[in-house]
């Protein structure tokens, strides 16, 4: 799964419920420590690098919920930095095409009841 031969690129999904054990405001800060321990214990090096677009998915809903799992790509280049990013499929998912305005039927006008004559 490499794409040459000095980087390493691979495909996780972190779980991030050990968050929930943080106080309630302190939740994403933690997140993102999580997901900075996972990439060195899995990739096997000390500087790490976050990417905008993670930084964003975490604090989208908050400081108090954060998400429950995240899928990340983490790649290793020759010097040993880890950048972690979201994946291209799913960065794409976020923002969604604006559907085109349909147009508005107008409203044909009520014929008024006739009055019904009794016999």
């Amino acid at each position: 799964m490499s794409n040459t031969s000095d980087e390493l690129l691979r495909f996780y999904t972190i779980p991030l419920g050990k968050a929930w054990i943080a106080p309630k405001h302190r939740r994403a800060v933690r997140v993102i420590t999580l997901i900075k321990e996972f990439a060195i214990r899995h990739m096997k090096s000390d500087s790490v690098m976050i990417s905008p677009d993670v930084n964003l998915h975490v604090w989208k809903r908050g400081i108090q919920h954060p998400p429950r799992k995240i899928r990340v790509q983490i790649t290793k280049n020759s010097e040993g930095l880890l950048v972690i990013s979201l994946p291209k499929d799913e960065s794409a998912e976020d923002v969604k095409p604006v559907e085109e305005a349909k147009p508005v039927e107008e409203a044909k006008p009520v014929e008024e009841a006739k009055p019904v004559e009794e016999a």
